[in-house]
């Protein structure tokens, strides 16, 4: 007789404790689903925020905006460098470049 109860009760109490478990995670689900009109409005705000932002770039990058760019005083200096005045670095002159001050900077710490 006393096995028996110990067995119902412990049948009672892994039930409970399943009823529990199962309870605390539709209530997570349930608070998933109250946030989702939230986040799709927030998406829906930062959507229309990239495409202004998009806008904002392509008209900055017209070439008619560059060119009035170009025609202001505080850009007055400003040129397109000839051909002659380009200057180009291989690859290799950079690597040896930066070994060598990578050297320079070992030999000046100690």
């Amino acid at each position: 007789m006393r096995y028996k109860r110990f067995k119902i009760g412990t049948s009672i109490l892994i039930v409970g404790a399943s009823l529990y478990a199962y309870l605390n995670l539709q209530n997570e689900v349930t608070r998933l689903r109250m946030e989702i009109p939230e986040k799709e409005q927030e998406l829906v705000f930062i959507r229309e925020e990239m495409q202004a932002l998009a806008y904002q770039i392509d008209t900055f990058r017209n070439p008619a905006h560059l060119m009035a760019l170009a025609h202001r005083p505080e850009f007055a200096h400003l040129k397109y460098p000839l051909g002659k005045e380009v200057m180009t670095v291989s690859q290799e002159t950079l690597v040896a470049a930066r070994h060598k001050c990578t050297e320079q900077e070992l030999v000046s710490i100690h």
